[in-house]
């Protein structure tokens, strides 16, 4: 039972009304004396933004807040593109610049929720451009990887955590093309990230049960299995659009295709698309068998590129749900194949 203030701020409680709108619902909280609202339970997720997000509020206002956060972000983005520039080339730093606007700057500045992934992200990156034979020569790569795991586990309340690894990972491979063995530290660097990540996780929900009393850990489990299983059954009750957007469904994707032959011109689009990756394979593939790039490097993108799709089909139900944030993983992909025609292009000059 929770009696004190620190029980109530590790559960992370919080109001909401239903069918109302995040932010109206938190007004109707405030004005109501927080009375009213269903109690919903978040007591999964560590809510570190509050640690700074509150003080924040104690001076500031919402918009200069924000303000606040669009220029720090303007000046970390601005010096990893500089540097992305000196220690690698101008093409990267484009390639670098296009995976930020998939996951809008813009939005990561205005939404307190986006911010910290996005403030990880140039972090490590700024840090790993910086410091990356010291890095790489005492072996600290795998910490750094684990503090990002552990950051956005602290952070984040699973909008788009895998990009906290995905994107600095692509960034290692641009930063160490002739590094022995790419693939296989891709894959640990992977695991050092999961073991930060579902590692700070787990000690949240045993930390929350212990000092509320309250099974954090069974109602964690609970989540998880509805979040991972792709059986209607386990689904939540009010999934019905979940599991008709079953992507294991034949009938779904044969629906899916008769509501694209609405649009026109789609068609168009997608076989343009088409070639575009057609002629961009066989780009790649030339550039290989010429040896004039490296297969691991190559291997090493490619292994990054489909993590995204590997992500969205383990977390298929909160992907489907929160389609409007899960979409920003899609970045490494982008990061990934971007990286890939500029190592071809410059493999052509040699």
């Amino acid at each position: 039972m929770m009696n004190t203030r620190l029980d109530f701020t590790i559960a992370g409680e919080d109001l909401i009304r239903r069918d109302t709108a995040a932010g109206q619902s938190l007004r109707m909280a405030i004005d109501d004396n927080n009375t009213g609202g269903e109690p919903q339970d978040y007591s999964r997720y560590w809510h570190g933004y509050l640690v700074y997000l509150k003080p924040l509020l104690t001076f500031l206002t919402v918009p200069a807040i924000r303000l606040l956060n669009f220029v720090i972000q303007f000046i970390l983005l601005f010096m990893v593109i500089l540097k992305i520039n000196d220690v690698l080339n101008k093409k990267y730093a484009f390639a670098f610049l296009i995976t930020i606007l998939v996951i809008d700057p813009v939005a990561a500045a205005l939404c307190f929720q986006y911010c910290g992934l996005y403030n990880i992200i140039l972090v490590t990156i700024l840090i790993m451009l910086y410091k990356n034979e010291t890095l790489k020569n005492n072996g600290k790569y795998y910490i750094l990887f684990m503090l990002a795991g552990i950051l956005t586990s602290f952070i984040d309340l699973l909008s788009y955590p895998l990009a906290t690894y995905g994107i600095p990972a692509v960034m290692y491979v641009l930063l160490n093309q002739d590094a022995k063995n790419l693939t296989l530290k891709i894959i640990k660097f992977g695991f050092a990230w999961i073991m930060g990540y579902f590692g700070m996780w787990f000690g949240k929900w045993l930390m929350a049960w212990g000092i509320t009393g309250y099974n954090t850990f069974a109602n964690a489990v609970d989540y998880a299995f509805i979040h991972l299983s792709h059986n209607p059954v386990i689904a939540e009750a009010n999934s019905s659009v979940l599991n008709a957007m079953n992507v294991w469904d034949y009938a779904n994707w044969k629906w899916a295709f008769e509501r694209l032959n609405e649009y026109q011109g789609i068609w168009v689009f997608i076989t343009i698309f088409g070639v575009i990756m057609i002629l961009f394979t066989i780009f790649m593939i030339r550039a290989v068998l010429k040896n004039k790039i490296r297969l691991s490097n190559i291997t090493s993108l490619l292994i990054l590129s489909v993590s995204p799709f590997v992500w969205y089909a383990a977390f298929e139900k909160h992907t489907i749900i929160h389609y409007f944030m899960t979409y920003k993983i899609i970045a490494i992909t982008i990061f990934a194949f971007t990286s890939i025609a500029v190592i071809c292009s410059d493999s052509h000059k040699v």
